[in-house]
Order: C-alpha cells, then sequence, then structure tokens
C-alpha cells in the first residue's frame, strides 16, 4: 500500500509574522544618571542649542589656610585650586533602507522592526560609551575611530604605554592592583599589572572597602553619591567575573545570610540584582567583560579586569540632541523608505590638573577609584 505524498510545491509552509527577538538588556548606568550634581554621571544641557565643546569649572576645596590670633592676614592670602575641564560632542547617525519589493516578499512587518531595533542600538551604544569613557588613561579630543567617536579621552586599548604609565602614576592615591596596595609599581603599569594573581586577588568584600577607603582620602578627595547622616556611600561597577567572585566571598555570604531580610524575594542569596556592602552599591555590568577585559596582563597570564568605585560626577555626559528618529527625503518616486535615528553628544571622565605642579603635570581622575583585578572566565 503506498500512501499518497503531496509534492514538494504543495507541502504547507507556514511563518508567523511576531517575530522572537534576541535580548536586549537595560542599560545598567541609567539610575547613575541625572542632572544633578550628586548624579554619577552627570548630564550637561547647555549644548542643546549650539557649540560643539563646553568646559566645566572643576574647584578643590583647600584643606587649611588663614592665620590665627594678631597674624597679619595680608600676603598670607591663598589661591583655590581649580581647573577646566572640557567634553565635547558630536553626531552620530544609523538608518536601514527599505524598499516596497522587498517588503512585499517578507512575511515580517519591516517597517515595524525598524524603529525599536534603531532605538535599542542607540541605547547599547552609549551604554558601551560610558564603559569605553571610564576605561580612559588620558585627556584629549574625541576618538577618531567609529567605537570611540563620541568618547572624549584615550581610551585605553588605543593608548600608548608612555600614556598608561602618566596616568597610573598621577592617579596613585586611587589605583590599585589586586588586594594590595604594594601591588603598585612606580612607573610600570604593565608590572603592576603583573602582580594581579588569580588566587590572591580576585574581587572580594577587603578589595571593596579597601578601595573605599582610598576613595576617601584621596586628594582631591572623591565626593560619596549621598550622605545620610554622616554615612557616605559609593557605587561600584564590575563585569560578570568581578561580581561572581565578589558574591562568592564567604565574606559576603555571611552578610546576606546574617544581617539582610531572610526569605526569597528579598535576600540577594536567592536573587538576581545589586550587592550592597559597607555602604557601596555594587552593579554588576556584564558588557565591562567584553570592553575592559586586559587579556593575559596578569601572572601567569591571567586576564585582569576592572573596578569602577564611583562617586559624584566621575562622567560628564553632554548632550548636544537626545535620540530622534529620522527619515530619508530621497525616495526614489516613494519606491525606497529609509528609516533612522540621530543623536549628537559626547561622553568623558572628569579629569583635575593641579596647576601648581604645572600647565601640562599629569591629570587625575575626578570621581573614580580604579581596581584591576583577576577576571578568570569559568571553567
Amino acid at each position: 500500500m503506498v500512501a499518497m505524498t503531496p509534492p514538494d510545491n504543495l507541502v504547507v509552509q507556514k511563518w508567523r509574522k511576531s517575530v522572537w527577538r534576541d535580548y536586549q538588556r537595560d542599560n545598567l548606568f541609567s539610575e547613575f544618571m541625572g542632572n544633578g550634581n550628586t548624579a554619577v554621571i552627570h548630564r550637561i544641557n547647555e549644548l542643546k542649542d549650539e557649540g560643539e565643546e563646553i568646559t566645566i569649572p572643576l574647584f578643590m576645596v583647600p584643606q587649611a589656610g588663614g592665620v590665627t590670633g594678631d597674624q597679619t592676614l595680608v600676603g598670607n592670602e591663598h589661591d583655590l585650586k581649580h581647573y577646566g575641564w572640557k567634553v565635547r560632542i558630536d553626531w552620530w547617525r544609523d538608518a536601514v533602507l527599505l524598499n516596497k519589493k522587498q517588503m512585499r516578499r517578507s512575511v515580517v512587518d519591516q517597517m515595524e522592526e525598524v524603529r525599536p531595533a534603531l532605538t535599542q542600538i542607540a541605547a547599547n551604544r552609549l551604554r558601551d560609551d560610558i564603559i569605553r569613557a571610564f576605561h580612559n588613561v588620558g585627556q584629549g579630543d574625541l576618538g577618531t575611530t567609529p567605537d570611540v567617536a563620541n568618547v572624549n579621552g584615550v581610551y585605553y586599548p588605543k593608548a600608548t604605554v608612555g600614556q598608561k604609565n602618566t596616568w597610573h602614576d598621577a592617579n596613585k592615591d586611587r589605583v590599585v592592583y589586586g588586594a594590595l596596595r604594594s601591588n603598585f609599581v612606580a612607573g610600570d603599569h604593565a608590572a603592576s599589572l603583573a602582580n594581579v594573581d588569580a588566587v590572591n586577588d580576585k574581587f572580594n568584600a577587603k578589595a571593596l572597602k579597601m578601595m573605599k577607603r582610598m576613595a576617601k582620602k584621596a586628594s582631591p578627595h572623591i565626593s560619596p553619591i549621598q550622605i545620610e547622616g554622616g554615612r557616605e556611600y559609593f557605587g561600584i561597577f564590575v563585569g560578570s567575573n568581578l561580581f561572581r567572585d565578589f558574591s562568592n566571598d564567604p565574606d559576603v555570604i555571611a552578610a546576606n545570610k546574617d544581617a539582610r531580610a531572610r526569605g526569597v524575594d528579598s535576600n540577594p542569596i536567592f536573587q538576581d540584582g545589586d550587592l550592597i556592602l559597607n555602604g557601596v552599591w555594587v552593579r554588576e555590568i556584564p558588557e565591562m567583560d567584553d570592553l575592559a577585559t586586559i587579556t593575559g596582563a596578569g601572572a601567569a597570564g591571567i586576564n585582569v579586569a576592572p573596578a569602577w568605585l564611583v562617586g559624584r560626577q566621575a562622567l560628564g555626559y553632554a548632550v548636544g540632541q537626545l535620540p530622534k528618529p529620522t527619515e530619508r527625503k530621497e525616495d526614489d518616486y516613494g519606491f525606497v523608505i529609509g528609516r533612522g535615528i540621530e543623536t549628537c553628544y559626547g561622553i568623558g571622565k572628569t579629569q583635575f590638573r593641579n596647576r601648581e605642579l604645572g600647565e601640562t603635570s599629569p591629570l587625575k581622575d575626578w570621581g573614580c577609584v580604579t581596581g584591576f583585578f583577576a577576571s578568570v572566565d569559568d571553567a
């Protein structure tokens, strides 16, 4: 007995009109962005009407000064340390081109998918630019390649050995390599990284507390995000590998087990999301592993990755125009449809120069302590 078999051109084929999209993570820096002076990523709006760069005045309050008793004040006046930090902006645009022929052939409503996709692309680019700005070792103009065209300064992977060493020495009070301050080798960033090993130099509770102490002692001071009753709060951004090591640290596990609310819904032992310890919010930024890992730089060739402990105004985000949808005007008699997006902005790590040391003295990071720790992938 032979069953009737349809020819290939009569076999039923079906396609769903609704699409399944790959997961796109929200910009996890968003909660740290704002217009106020307490924001970690300070949004600068003065360039929305005109101009391509803006200078931000940075002032340090002196720790001591004045005279006592009947001493003469004339001749004992002093300057206030201050510096002008510049941030520049430029355009970024993207678009998708459609035509009636291909749209008619597609089972998917291509027009419906374009706008959300372009909006997500713009959001992803801003997130990545924030990472690149933190991973910056010197002040400079906007980058000259597409990946850093909206980032002010010297992006670490593009920096010379000399630029890395200059940044390393200038920021010795706010840079740490692994578990010990003594891992710092003066004048040699690469040698300092080589002191980071896979066993002793993981990111953990002790490292976090050390970085917070450094932020408090640094000069210029790193301003905390929030002060409540004399308690100072900071944030710290880490990639997934460092977040794994931190969450697996016995001291962190004990703190969450013994001092946090119990139950599946509220205890971080059971839930994903931020951790908090010693007044520091620990925020996992998975994309940091892709954009900021320093491959093979540690002891025995292990990978090293940064952790950025941040206070107020660690980055400046200057906005000329927020993302705006655009359309192609040249439409080939209505046959071609172009949908785009455009935005104008620039982002950079805020940096300060002590002019008492000279107008070309090295720059210090204004609102950030950088730690370099072992970043070993899962076996």
